[in-house]
Formats: C-alpha cells, structure tokens, sequence
C-alpha cells in the first residue's frame, strides 16, 4: 500500500483556515502535484481511494487524468482527529453514524467513483468518535483485496490509520508531509513501514 497526503493548501501555507484555503491549492503545492504525478507514473495501482475532500481530490486528479483511470472515494479517509476534536467530551458513540452528504466538484466529477450509499461523511462529534472512524479507515484496507493500493488521504488522519496498520494505538505520532508517499508492505495482513 502507498498512502500519500494531500498537497499543501493555502490553510496550511499561511495557518488561516477557512472554507476558501482549507481546499485552495497553493503554489508550493501546485509544485507538489506536478512531482507527486511525476512520481507515480512509475506505479502500477490496483485500486486508487481517496478522502472525499477537495483537497485530496485536487492533489491526485492529474495522475487519474495521466493514466485515463478513476479512483474510488471512501468517507472513511475524511480528515478527523486534530486537536479541537480532542476537547470535545462527551459520550462516544457505538457504531459510526452518517453526517453531511459531500458533493464531488463538477471539474473533477468524470475521475471519482462513490459507491451506492457511501455519499456522505460520518458524524465524529468526539475524538474518541474520529478514532472509530481512523479503525474503520484501516479495516477497510486491510480488508481490500488489491496487491497494489494507493491511498490518498490527510496527515492527522493518515498518519493515526497507518499507526493502526502498524499495530500500534492511533497516538498521532507520525504525521505524513504533503505529498510524500509512505509505503507499506504487506505480508498477510501485517504491515511494515519501508523506508
């Protein structure tokens, strides 16, 4: 499995999040969809799965349209577990609940793939919530069948869902850079970091 995050956006840029630069691609990060795109032409991917963000979905959107391939999004890689969803307490929830319906941009429509039923975020009103959500993250990968998986995804979490395919807890240690490629090797079920 390669997992890779999102370009860099202008939120991250300039620290400033709101619903324009928490999506909008900066130039440093248009940089890093030209090598990331340039990077993957070498691969040869099974399946491709995404988080339903803009931002993901704009990071991998050249190499689909490169390669003449779609990819798949999945709610389950959706950004969730930063640090003001770690304030919030309250009673966790016993199974992931449907949340907000997201809508694929018209431009990008033709390279993404929803499947029946999966066009809609989850409700994580809780921390403990969003880690339900990173362990649904990871089932749904271990449980693919592909040999050669690209996710694309988001640093807070990606990096806890990798933790979980590593078999550690999801303490948020490992915190992926903008569109650098981390690989996984399989064996079974088991993953291993590769250097």
């Amino acid at each position: 499995m390669l997992f890779t995050r999102h370009a860099e956006t202008v939120a991250n840029a300039t620290g400033k999040y709101n619903r324009t630069t928490l999506n909008q691609i900066s130039e440093r990060g248009k940089a890093q969809i030209a090598r990331l795109t340039k990077s993957l032409m070498g691969w040869k991917f099974d399946r491709i799965v995404v988080s339903p963000s803009e931002r993901a979905l704009r990071t991998i959107a050249p190499y689909l349209r490169a390669t003449r391939q779609k990819a798949e999004i999945w709610p389950e890689l959706y950004e969730c577990c930063d640090g003001n969803s770690r304030k919030i307490k309250g009673p966790t929830s016993k199974t992931l609940r449907p949340g907000a319906k997201f809508v694929v941009p018209a431009d990008l429509r033709d390279l993404f793939v929803v499947q029946p039923g999966s066009d809609r975020l989850f409700n994580v009103p809780s921390y403990e919530d969003g880690l339900m959500q990173v362990r649904a993250a990871a089932a749904k990968v271990k449980t693919d069948n592909s040999a050669r998986l690209l996710v694309v995804g988001h640093s807070l979490h990606g990096g806890r869902m990798i933790e979980v395919l590593l078999g550690s807890a999801p303490k948020g240690k490992l915190k992926p850079e903008n569109a650098t490629p981390i690989l996984l090797k399989t064996a079974g079920r088991a993953y291993a970091r590769v250097k």
